[in-house]
Parts: structure tokens; sequence; C-alpha cells
């Protein structure tokens, strides 16, 4: 199970209150050794003549800078990821999630001459999604000798010295796991797998509208349903488990009272279920290509969806959307004796995924479409009774949804025997049984998004 960490160390961002809380979690000889510090620059060089006449003191002094208080410290100043608070916790032994889901039990009418029914078995339909870790990444940052000796000339080199060296890799940490979660976003969308919340551009003459169909489908979202969910299952959610992510074009133009009323809120508790994002579009695809050079599946974004995903306005989701978890997040170090370094070496492991089941809707003014539909079938004939398979190549604009429905008819084959000699599932696989009449059928696939483009395919029976 996660856990949400909770440190008992409490910092100010002071030169002095960094020295200090050093000099408290360090103790024995240190402790005894080194001054308390004040921010004044005669006190700074104070401390760092004591901590630079011993190596051993050099070296209590950055490892626990770097693995204990940099942690605290730095969280001060640092850049934060603005959806921080989608994060479910750290997964002390890095297991996998299991997201399991139970959907509506059956339902049938009474009849009291079934007397039988007792003895039945009525088994929960249960759906299951499995969240494994997917990013391992390394940050890494070298501490000169000479860098720690400028640090005590003054309180201002001392801040300076904290925030260049431990900030740059808790900034990096934190803007990498923003980037990761709109690339899942990002990808899910282009994918067609996201509900859309059809909009206008916004702007000061659309802003009502838009408005409106926010508030329409956040009322939709407490009613049990299958329109908002990546699987298709029934859920709901209610309006204080809601949370509006709004592109910062969106937001420059939506009444946030006209929002909070929508959400039944008043404007300051609204505000806390208001997150912001900046283009999508504009994504670090720099960055990207080096946090996922492991990923097998990672692929950068063509033009012409990097021009969909500026359309992404906002999204709005349940809290339990995102599956964020952290898995390892730890410091190892290294002394160069040589070249008189500390080599630092920041490791963070995390689980980045989505519900398939949490409801979830893009905002967006970018039309979709289904362009085309190709059947094709692992073998044109089947002689004899067994399985095949069907698969469709699906074209599509903007963040239309890549998904059919499989069907067969009827053509010179035997009518009679469709659901009880021959059958498709949902995936496509067609089982034929023996006793089956020769002829032909058609298979066709029917796009989910529109209902109406498909594609078809021809199979003989002989």
């Amino acid at each position: 199970m996660p856990t949400i960490p909770n440190s008992k160390l409490t910092l100010t961002k002071s030169a002095a209150g960094i020295l200090n809380a050093l000099r408290e979690s360090i103790g024995g000889d240190y402790y005894a050794g080194v001054p308390e510090a004040a921010d004044t620059t005669a006190s700074i060089r104070s401390v760092g003549a004591a901590i630079l006449a011993y190596q051993s003191r050099q070296n209590s002094f950055v490892k626990e800078l770097v693995n204990r208080i940099g942690f605290e410290a730095i969280k001060i100043r640092q850049y934060q990821n603005p959806w921080a608070m989608f994060k479910k916790g750290l997964l002390e032994y890095g297991e996998t999630v299991e997201e399991i889901f139970v959907n509506l039990c059956k339902v049938r009418g009474y009849d009291p001459a079934q007397t039988t029914r007792v003895l039945q078995t009525n088994k929960p339909v249960v759906s299951v999604a499995f969240h494994a870790m997917n990013t391992q990444l390394e940050y890494p940052v070298t501490v000169s000798n000479q860098q720690l000796r400028q640090a005590f000339l003054s309180v201002g080199a001392f801040t300076k010295f904290v925030d260049g060296i431990i900030s740059s890799m808790y900034t990096a940490m934190n803007y990498d796991e923003f980037l990761l979660m709109k690339y899942l976003i990002a990808r899910l969308a282009l994918d067609g797998k996201l509900p859309k919340i059809a909009i206008s551009t916004p702007s000061s003459a659309t802003a009502a509208a838009i408005a409106t169909s926010i508030k329409e489908a956040s009322n939709d979202f407490t009613f049990m349903s299958d329109a908002y969910t990546i699987a298709g299952n029934k859920n709901f959610v209610e309006k204080p488990d809601q949370y509006l992510i709004e592109q910062s074009a969106l937001n420059a133009v939506l009444d946030v009272n006209v929002l909070a009323t929508s959400f039944n809120m008043d404007k300051a508790e609204f505000m806390g279920h208001v997150v912001l994002m900046d283009d999508l579009g504009k994504i670090d695809e720099a960055r990207l290509a080096q946090i996922l050079d492991k990923d097998p599946d990672y692929s950068s974004f063509s033009a012409t969806q990097l021009g969909y995903l500026s359309k992404i306005r906002g999204i709005l989701c349940s809290v339990e959307f995102f599956q964020i978890y952290d898995i390892l997040q730890e410091m190892h170090e290294f002394y160069n004796g040589s070249s008189l370094d500390w080599n630092y070496f920041l490791h963070k492991w995390q689980t980045v995924s989505a519900s398939p089941f949490e409801c979830v809707a893009l905002i967006t003014d970018q039309a979709s479409a289904v362009s085309s539909i190709t059947v094709t079938l692992d073998s044109a004939t089947m002689s004899a009774a067994g399985v095949n398979a069907a698969s469709a190549a699906v074209v599509t604009t903007g963040f239309a949804s890549q998904d059919v429905e499989w069907s067969l008819v009827v053509g010179t084959g035997t009518a009679a025997d469709l659901g009880t000699k021959i059958f498709i599932d949902d995936y496509g696989i067609i089982t034929l049984k023996t006793g089956y009449g020769t002829g032909t059928w058609t298979v066709t696939a029917t796009s989910k998004e529109d209902g109406t483009t498909t594609g078809t395919a021809t199979l003989t029976l002989s």
C-alpha cells in the first residue's frame, strides 16, 4: 500500500537555519567542533573554517546536506510539479499496483416459482488494471572541493551554493515528473482513449458557452454512466472529487465565479480544484527523449500531432484518475580523492499511469473524425473448425477513438449458423465450430467514434 512521506525535520530557508539543522542532525564530533551559525558573513565564515579544517567534517557536511537537508531545504525554493496533488504516495516495496473495479451486479425480476435460484452462484463482474513501474531515472551532480570552500565566503554565497548544487537535482526531478504526466495525457488523447467535451476556441465571446459545457459534463460525472471512462465501465464521481485542469488560454477567459457555481463550491474552495497546464503542443520533446530513451514505445510527436495537442484546452477528471506512485527516491555518493570531488546520484523510480475505470474528459476545440477503416483477416478462407483473427486499421484525425465494434453478416453462407456455429468476439476473434455451412460471410468493423464509418472483409467457408 502507498504511504505519504511526512518529514519530521523543519527548516527555515536561511543559511543559518540550514547550517544549524545540519549541526543538530550530524551530532557527535561535528556538533562539538562546529559553532552555531547566524545569518552574518562573519558567522558563516567561522562555520566554514571549522568544517573545512577536517576532511571528515567536510564529508559529513556534504553527505548530510545532499542526502537529508536537501530534500527539505530546497522545498522552499525549488520548482514544484503543479500536478503533484494527484500523486498517490510511496510504494515502499516497489510492488505493482493492482487496481480492482467491481462492476454493477446483475439484476433480474422477482419470480417466486424459481426456487432453485438460491443455489446458483452469482459472482460479481470484476475488472482489473495493473500499474507497474515504468520510469527509472538518475540525476548526477558533482560537488567540488573548491565549490565547498567558496560556499562559506558569505551568507549569499552559501545560499547560492545550496540552490545551484542541490536544487538542480530536485528541480529536474519535479520538472520531469510533470513532463511525464503531460506525456501520458498526450498519448491517451492522440490514441483516442479519452472521452471528449467539444467546445469552441476559447475567447471572451465563447466563454459562457464553454463554461456551460464544462458544467454539463461535471453534472454528468455525478451520475452512474459509461460515457466518461476509458474502459467503458459504469462509474461516477461526486463534485468534491472532481478536478479541472485548464490550459492557460482557457483559464484566462473563464469566469472563476461561474465555474465555482458549476461545482457547487464557493470561489475559495473551488480554486483548490483548479489546476493549470501550459500548451501541450509546446511540450519539451528534447527533455522527453532523454527521460524515455530506454522506452521502446516512445516516439516523438509529428507537427500535425503537436497542432492537435495545442487544442487540448483542459481535462475534467476524478482525483483518482492519475495513478502516480513513487517507488524509490534515494541518494548515493562517491568521493573522488584524486579530483577532490563528491559525485552524487539521485535515483527516482516511479509508476506513471492512469486508471481506465475513473471518470475523465478531454476539453478540446479540435475536430475529430474517423477517415477510414481497413479490415484484414489472418486467413480469408476457413476449411475446418477453428479460430481466425480480424484486425482493423483505423485512420483518424484529431482525438477520435480507434476502437471498433465487430460483427458478422451472412453472404451466401447459412444464416442460422450465426451464434451457433460461427462467432466473433469484441477483439475480432472468429470462432468456427464443426457442422458449419459453406459460403461467405462479411466481417465488419464499425467505428465506435461515429457509429457510421465501417470497414469490411469477406470470409469464405469451404
